[in-house]
């Protein structure tokens, strides 16, 4: 026999990186929900934005965040980002940001020290 827990009663971290549906003005929204001490992480990689669709922990180190980072851009493991075998993020910035009333999960971005993706 399967136990069925109703959404509004799961604590966060049961729910790892599911998505809660929450009703918004207009139509259903969907935010992830991640467990304590997990973020989510964002890249961007030759013009291409995405997340990668699993949880990080939020106090990985930089080196380890752009390992993670370079593995996922390989295997094309990133919705939004083409596979590329020849990535290479050891100059890019980890910037991390904490959950707000906004946005309420952890962040940590990895991006170009230059704009919008394109090599210094």
């Amino acid at each position: 026999m399967v136990d069925v827990i109703e959404p509004d009663v799961i604590e966060p971290d049961v729910l790892d990186a599911q998505v809660v549906e929450e009703e918004a003005e207009g139509g259903a929204l969907a935010h992830p929900v991640f467990g304590p001490g997990q973020a989510r992480l964002n890249v961007t990689w030759a013009r291409q934005n995405g997340d990668l669709p699993d949880p990080v922990l939020y106090e990985t180190d930089d080196g380890a965040v752009r390992a993670m980072a370079e593995e996922a851009i390989r295997n094309g493991d990133i919705p939004g980002i083409t596979a590329d075998a020849t990535v290479r993020l050891a100059d890019f910035q980890v910037d991390r940001f904490r959950a707000t009333d906004d946005i309420p999960y952890d962040r940590i971005m990895i991006r170009p020290k230059s704009a919008y993706g394109v090599g210094a």
